[in-house]
């Protein structure tokens, strides 16, 4: 699959995922960074995403996202950095779990797997 279709596909799911429980509608900020995913302006989603996490540090949606624009972008260990912090940050191990399923598998699991592998 090109990247750019594997892009596109994982951008989708991860608008489905961040959908908040009970059909809440998005934060601004969200809709905002996937409006702009969309049309292939990273760095602007970035940008937006590290704007609310300025405002609110602990937002566990902004992190997430972030993350999974860093993966996008190919810097895989920054975006391990914000994925990390949003598990660590999430209240619960239902939000635990919540938190590592937004997350692309090789961002999060790679720098696991070379730990435990060598």
């Amino acid at each position: 699959m090109p990247r750019f279709a594997f892009a596109a596909v994982l951008i989708s799911a991860a608008t489905v995922c961040a959908q908040p429980p009970g059909g809440q509608p998005q934060p601004e900020f969200i809709r905002q960074g996937r409006q702009l995913e969309r049309e292939g302006k990273l760095e602007d989603a970035l940008a937006v995403y590290r704007k609310e996490l300025q405002a609110s540090p602990d937002s566990l949606a902004a992190d997430n996202a972030a993350g999974m624009v860093l993966d996008l972008m190919g810097k895989g260990a920054e975006a391990h950095k914000y994925f990390a912090k949003a598990i660590e940050m999430a209240p619960t191990p239902q939000a635990k779990a919540q938190a590592t399923a937004h997350n692309p598998p090789g961002a999060y699991a790679r720098p696991f797997a070379r730990r435990k592998l060598g």
